[in-house]
């Protein structure tokens, strides 16, 4: 079954606008981030996670994404197939 995570991710240094876009760019690319928001205050970024994986293994792939770092992963929940198909409606063919 799939489950939904939330990660919390800092950054190193003083990252600027552009630099935390970029980073954003690079988490929404990875298959299993379904959305990634820059934060104000002790974290940078709040990553939702929508996965079938182990959180551990998701986790290590996020520490991969330079310069992310501090990742706290949160609460896991599990996931409905019907509210996946909303994520993945794009891809369902339309009849001619």
């Amino acid at each position: 079954m799939a489950q939904r995570c939330y990660v919390l991710a800092g950054m190193e240094g003083s990252p600027g606008r552009e630099e935390v876009a970029s980073v954003v760019t690079q988490l929404l690319a990875i298959d299993d981030v379904a959305f990634a928001e820059p934060l104000v205050g002790q974290y940078d970024i709040l990553i939702t996670l929508d996965t079938q994986k182990p959180l551990e293994t998701v986790v290590k792939r996020l520490e991969q994404v330079k310069p992310l770092c501090n990742l706290v992963p949160l609460k896991a929940n599990p996931v409905l197939p019907r509210e996946r198909m909303n994520r993945n409606i794009e891809k369902i063919p339309l009849k001619a």
